[in-house]
């Protein structure tokens, strides 16, 4: 982390702490310094040694836990600390539920991260536009489309903090409307029909083709087996068990690929937009 990024931090502290006290600045100092070199844990527990003596400060050391815990990317311990400030009167309150509505998004607490949103209090335009786009990402993480038009008649365009995560979000919201989601039951009814065709359909071609070849070749094997050598022979039980073996694995292989394809698309579709969220609040807040 670079020296400006703790700025912020030992700023807040000696306004609300003050520096009187060899000890408290000595405090401060290492702090700046343990943050400065990413050593979250250290700083972290030097935080939690300090005795706050009114709730101001109280609210100060929670604010500062759960940034640094966020730094540290361990969300639902930032979390934590960011809900003991709902009633703080922290002029970085703000922050403190941006962040926390970030937190709850990225663990999937949706209605939470909505909640703390709302309960923003701010007349700062730069602010209301960051939560409105905040909003409008988790209404794409909920797939609510309608919802998101609705904040998209808000999306101005103007603020260079967070345009292009505008612009991103219409184009994930197309994506969403337009993609057609394909169907597991199709797939398996597709690979009962035809062996293969439905991972060709979930779109794995070359492990299609090779399903749909294997297949065929087992089945004629088979079917060679029983016309030459009769039901009871070797032949037709061992490659009539792997044809058997083979296409009942393709039919429920077929079904396990789509549902892995729809949730890698809705993971990487998820994972653009959580970045899209994130990347405003460390160009404004940090």
């Amino acid at each position: 982390m670079k020296k400006n990024k703790s700025v912020l931090f030992i700023v807040f502290f000696f306004i609300y702490f003050g520096s009187s006290g060899q000890e408290l600045t000595s405090n401060m100092k290492f702090l700046d310094y343990l943050l400065t070199n990413r050593n979250y844990s250290d700083a972290i527990f030097l935080l939690k040694k300090i005795q706050p003596n009114n709730q101001l400060q109280s609210d100060s050391i929670n604010f500062l836990l759960g940034k640094t815990h966020y730094l540290d990317q361990q969300l639902e311990q930032a979390s934590n600390y960011f809900d003991k400030l709902n009633k703080t009167t922290l002029p970085l309150r703000s922050q403190a539920f941006f962040f926390n509505a970030f937190c709850a998004a990225n663990t999937e607490k949706l209605s939470k991260s909505l909640r703390l949103l709302n309960n923003i209090e701010t007349t700062d335009s730069l602010q209301l536009g960051l939560r409105n786009l905040e909003m409008a990402g988790i209404s794409l993480l909920s797939r609510d489309l309608d919802a998101f038009d609705q904040y998209a008649t808000n999306f101005m365009y103007g603020y260079y903090h967070y345009s292009e995560q505008e612009k991103s979000f219409i184009g994930i919201r197309n994506d969403l409307k337009f993609r057609k989601k394909k169907s597991p039951l199709l797939a398996g009814i597709m690979s009962t029909i035809v062996p293969g065709s439905g991972k060709i359909y979930a779109g794995k071609v070359g492990i299609g083709i090779g399903t749909m070849l294997t297949t065929t070749i087992l089945g004629l094997q088979t079917w060679e087996g029983y016309k030459k050598d009769g039901a009871e022979s070797a032949r037709f039980i061992i490659f009539g068990s792997l044809f058997s073996m083979f296409y009942i694995s393709n039919i429920w292989g077929s079904v396990f690929t789509v549902k892995f394809a729809n949730k890698e698309f809705d993971e990487a579709v998820n994972y653009k937009i959580l970045v899209d969220m994130h990347i405003p609040l460390r160009t404004i807040f940090n």
